[in-house]
């Protein structure tokens, strides 16, 4: 994690603060796996512009547009690829679990969990935020 994505997750924090003091539902993003599984599922993810996203062999990767910087994030299987490109800034969370679940033939409940965990995953990286929290960047 750079200084400058600390300083710039440390004013999302602030903003989402003061927005709670002015009665705007927020929350933070240490608390973001623990919100039941209803409100995570309206939320919608989006990788932050200063991050790109590829293919790195057998592994997900994403890098720094601008520093460059490279962090391993997951194994490139089918599943965790495409849960990847259905968090687009544009589907819910709950929306892209649906479309998972048709495309892998599993239950919606499993392709929920999975595109949680990425989700998660990617959030606790700030490589992918709910497009409500603001850019972040690298």
């Amino acid at each position: 994690l750079t200084r400058r994505a600390f300083f710039r997750a440390l004013l999302v924090e602030a903003r989402q603060a003061t927005a709670s003091l002015h009665g705007t539902p927020a929350f933070s993003l240490a608390a973001l796996q623990d919100l039941p599984a209803e409100k995570l599922a309206r939320l919608v993810p989006e990788v932050q512009p200063g991050w790109a996203l590829h293919l790195d062999g057998d592994r997900l990767v994403a890098r720094g547009r601008e520093s460059g910087a490279v962090l391993d994030l997951l194994p490139a299987s089918k599943e965790n690829v495409l849960a990847l490109n259905l968090l687009d800034g544009h589907r819910t969370v709950d929306s892209a679990a649906r479309r998972l679940a048709r495309e892998m033939g599993w239950p919606e409940e499993q392709a929920f969990e999975h595109v949680r965990q990425l989700f998660l995953t990617l959030a606790g990286a700030l490589v992918c935020l709910p497009r409500e929290a603001g850019d972040v960047g690298e």
